[in-house]
């Protein structure tokens, strides 16, 4: 539909409603109006203030206004370096008679957006940093597990050795009373004897002798595996106390990196909504 108007006269009207539509807006913003080549207007707000003045050509490098000029509103972040600050704009066409005759432009302020960006990237870093510390403290971890399992069954072999060591001893022990009771005999014999058997009474004595040291000395050796067996059972509850609390420590160290992960979720998305949102 014909507005009866020359593109000239519906350019200028829109550039004298400008400053009434910023001092309308809530939002600190700054509007920009533009035929196909030239700013007809750079009506800038004091916390945003755009590269480009009133009268310089449009630039060909910001896809946002160049959307609007090829007859197609558009909403997204200009290049940093056509304006030189960071800014979120939404563009729309100018139309006479069909005719796209230029477009206006709005700049947002999202200075506080950027700086939650930063805050987000750098608390992403810091997640990540968490993630590989997690990861670390679960691989030695498991390796304490393991650790601690190969000692467990240690303790429990050198503990079946002590009870083969006391099997062992028991034997002893019988021996040394038989060999005892031997010795007894053979003095009793050599005694009936008389001379004749002087010489066989004095290995009856030996005989006894080594018996009884070894009856001692194998009390001794009772004594102290009965202490190795006494500290190896306490060394295996221990063990198993400390395999419980690592393995309940693993699956806490676990637990924290899948929040890790759910967290660094969250912060992709909350990133990705700043970026749509300005």
């Amino acid at each position: 539909m014909s507005t009866g108007k020359t593109d000239q006269e519906i350019l200028d009207s829109i550039v004298t409603a400008a400053p009434f539509i910023q001092k309308a807006a809530k939002e600190e913003i700054a509007i920009s109006i533009c035929d196909h080549e030239t700013w007809l207007l750079q009506l800038d707000h004091p916390n945003l203030v755009l590269g480009n003045k009133t009268g310089d050509p449009v630039s060909k490098e910001d896809p946002v206004i160049q959307s609007a000029l090829n007859g197609k509103s558009e909403m997204g972040r200009p290049p940093f370096e056509v304006y030189g600050i960071h800014f979120f704009g939404k563009t729309t066409p100018i139309m006479n008679n069909g005719r796209v005759i230029g477009a206006i432009g709005m700049a947002y302020n999202i200075e506080v957006l950027m700086k939650m960006e930063k805050n987000v990237e750098k608390l992403n870093d810091i997640t990540g940093s968490i993630q590989k510390l997690i990861e670390q403290i679960i691989s030695q971890a498991d390796q304490l597990q393991e650790t601690n399992n190969e000692l467990y069954q240690l303790s429990e072999r050198s503990k079946e050795n002590s009870e083969e060591v006391n099997h062992i001893l028991e034997l002893m022990n019988k021996i040394s009373r038989q060999t005892n009771i031997l010795g007894l005999n053979a003095n009793i014999e050599a005694a009936r004897a008389g001379d004749a058997g002087n010489g066989f009474s004095v290995v009856a004595n030996e005989v006894r002798t080594i018996s009884k040291e070894t009856a001692a000395s194998s009390d001794k050796i009772n004594e102290s595996i009965t202490l190795i067996k006494g500290n190896l059972e306490q060394m295996i509850d221990s063990l198993s106390t400390i395999r419980g609390l690592t393995t309940e420590q693993t699956e806490l160290v676990k637990n924290a990196a899948q929040t890790l992960d759910t967290l660094s979720t969250i912060i992709y998305q909350l990133h990705d909504y700043m970026k749509t949102l300005g």
